[in-house]
């Protein structure tokens, strides 16, 4: 199984960073031990080598010797659908030309380099919502994608597990958690998380919306003895873009908002605690930084390490926040584990 790269919190080839970049390798192969996991890299490389190897059995070495055998699957979900279906598809899945970076050892549009054909599943929303829709499923997809091909692309949009077992979380680089783990000594014994997420707010409710932040703020400090605050949040940290590609639109209630917290506290982030460093040094790394990728799974990671976490109302923030919700999943399975540190799973401020 090739890891494609990661980016922008998101996995796929389209990305500019290796799958260690985000997760831990070594622990995933210890997850799945029948499995032989590559990087993109080694794809490569193995690209390389059959070409290499077909070069001296044909003897010709003014050219690549294919052809590469190739199923290109596309795999949605659809609430329009009245049943999943699998069937032939048109050629269109590489339209933002990301598989183009293996050319030329593996060129889709060229006959002689490549056989492909092309597939597509559309599965009905409604069949991975049990797990007996969900084993119906997976027996699909393993009958329609075993297959002798030489290399199977899937491009996937699902969201939604598709098979009936949970799988087991994908482990964190090494990186990430140390970064986490500094940041949490640097904020000493304790602190106040919170996840604020500015773009899904009512720009004209947040004069409201901050002084009831405050308002829950100064009682945890009171009543539980916290002092240190950390803040995660879309609002533009290391430049004037948000940290949300899709955050576009910040208006003087949002900045107004934001200095009114920060001349009533002493609020953390993972940029004032000097959060990943080392890549802030390399400019390479400067896109990544400014949208919602690796900082992003280091906010969350903090937020779940903190001893008192607390999130927005409706108006404030965003209520149907996967992050936020990640966030809530993991304390919870902390506190029933009798983790002592953690004083609640998640609190909503409210707006005075």
């Amino acid at each position: 199984m090739v890891l494609t790269n990661v980016g922008s919190s998101r996995i796929g080839t389209c990305n500019e960073f290796p799958f260690d970049f985000y997760y831990n390798i070594t622990l995933l192969q210890k997850e799945f031990p029948n499995v032989l996991f590559k990087s993109e890299n080694d794809f490569i490389f193995w690209l390389k080598e059959r070409d290499q190897l077909k070069r001296m059995m044909n003897n010709n070495n003014n050219k690549i010797i294919p052809p590469l055998s190739i199923l290109h699957s596309s795999i949605k979900r659809s609430r329009n659908t009245e049943k999943t279906f699998y069937d032939d598809a048109e050629t269109n899945f590489d339209v933002y030309n990301c598989i183009s970076k293996f050319k030329p050892l593996m060129n889709l549009e060229d006959p002689t380099n490549s056989r492909v054909k092309y597939t597509k599943m559309i599965i009905r929303t409604t069949d991975m919502r049990s797990i007996i829709a969900r084993v119906k499923l997976s027996e699909l997809l393993t009958k329609v994608l075993t297959i002798d091909e030489e290399i199977l692309l899937v491009n996937g949009k699902v969201v939604d597990p598709l098979f009936p077992q949970t799988m087991p979380v994908i482990p964190y680089s090494d990186y990430i958690l140390n970064e986490a783990q500094k940041i949490k000594d640097k904020l000493s014994s304790s602190y106040i998380g919170i996840h604020w997420r500015l773009e899904s707010s009512t720009p004209k409710l947040l004069p409201e919306c901050v002084q009831g932040l405050i308002k829950t703020l100064n009682k945890i400090k009171e009543e539980e003895g916290i002092k240190n605050i950390y803040l995660a949040t879309d609002y533009p940290l290391l430049s004037s873009r948000s940290q949300s590609s899709t955050f576009k639109k910040i208006t003087n209630y949002h900045h107004d908002a934001i200095r009114t917290l920060n001349e009533t506290f002493k609020i953390n982030t993972w940029v004032s605690l000097g959060g990943l460093e080392q890549l802030r040094e390399n400019k390479k790394y400067n896109k990544e930084l400014n949208g919602s990728g690796i900082q992003g799974i280091l906010d969350k990671l903090v937020c779940v390490n903190s001893n008192y976490f607390i999130s927005g109302p409706k108006g404030c923030s965003r209520i149907a926040s996967s992050f936020t919700k990640t966030i809530a999943d993991e304390r919870s399975n902390r506190t029933k584990n009798k983790d002592s540190d953690l004083l609640n799973v998640i609190d909503r401020w409210e707006i005075p």
